[in-house]
């Protein structure tokens, strides 16, 4: 069995509700989430093979995210608007990544996290 423990976390639950449940954790076995609560109630079946202690993180069981471009949020508008894919690759995308420090990176990969938790 693989568990992966993440714990004393805001934990934003996707319930009708939507609680949030504060010091909670959730349980993932095998890759599947087994628990969601509070902390204080959790006791795991075996020792977790991975556990983050998420204290003052929010954290969103379900919540995923499998394939973005955060950094890229920063060339959108207008030097992006009305350019086809291929003009888009070529005047926008490549130069502006290629000008990129790692500062720019650090703010467009924030931009882009705090826009989808939006």
């Amino acid at each position: 069995m693989s568990l992966l423990v993440v714990k004393n976390g805001s934990v934003v639950t996707m319930d009708d509700q939507r609680r949030i449940i504060e010091d909670g954790t959730v349980a993932a076995e095998n890759g599947s989430i087994a628990y969601v609560g509070p902390s204080d109630k959790y006791s795991p079946p075996t020792e977790p093979d991975i556990s983050i202690d998420a204290r003052e993180m929010a954290v969103f069981p379900g919540f995923i995210n499998a394939h973005c471009h955060s950094i890229q949020s920063l060339l959108r508008g207008g030097i992006s608007q009305d350019k086809g894919l291929t003009e888009w690759l070529m005047r926008v995308l490549g130069p502006g990544l290629s000008a990129f420090t790692a500062e720019d990176a650090h703010v467009g990969a924030t931009l882009f996290c705090l826009e989808v938790l939006a």
